[in-house]
């Protein structure tokens, strides 16, 4: 399956100034950051169906539904003129990252991460591709737990 465009996948943290970077980003002709994206919940569902459903269960389709996986990206997409997308989401949870690694050969993160040390806000932007799945699995439980502690 031909991606016709190049995927990004964004893992902010919270308060760490994601609204303004994408609304910069947004500026691009390239450039189309989304906003919270649904994807990360379609692959879910498409997961409980898989495990769920008594219909799967009597037909499983592993093939039709690996197609589903592969297609959703360019469909969800398929009006979006950039060519560069930027999809924000929980990609960092293990069940997010192997979907990912099925459907794309390179994966690439930005991880935006906003934090007070010493009363100096530090701005840092991490880029990964997932083989240092461990730091983007740091920064996706960080998330979760409402960010990085404030350091003194």
């Amino acid at each position: 399956i031909k991606m016709n465009k190049n995927y990004y996948f964004l893992s902010p943290l919270p308060r760490s100034g994601q609204t303004l970077i994408n609304m910069v980003l947004n500026k691009s002709e390239q450039i189309r950051v989304s906003a919270n994206s649904i994807i990360p919940d379609i692959f879910d569902r498409l997961q409980h169906l898989q495990k769920d459903s008594n219909i799967y269960k009597n037909f499983p389709y592993e093939k039709g539904f690996n197609n589903i996986y592969k297609n959703i990206f360019n469909n969800y997409y398929a009006s979006v003129q950039q060519k560069h997308i930027i999809d924000n989401g929980t990609w960092g949870t293990p069940s997010n990252l192997d979907i990912l690694r099925k459907i794309f050969k390179e994966r690439k993160f930005i991880i935006y991460n906003r934090k007070l040390n010493k009363d100096v806000w530090q701005e840092e932007i991490f880029i990964s591709n997932d083989k240092n799945s461990e730091k983007l699995a740091e920064y996706n439980n960080l998330m979760e737990m409402g960010g990085l502690p404030e350091e003194n």
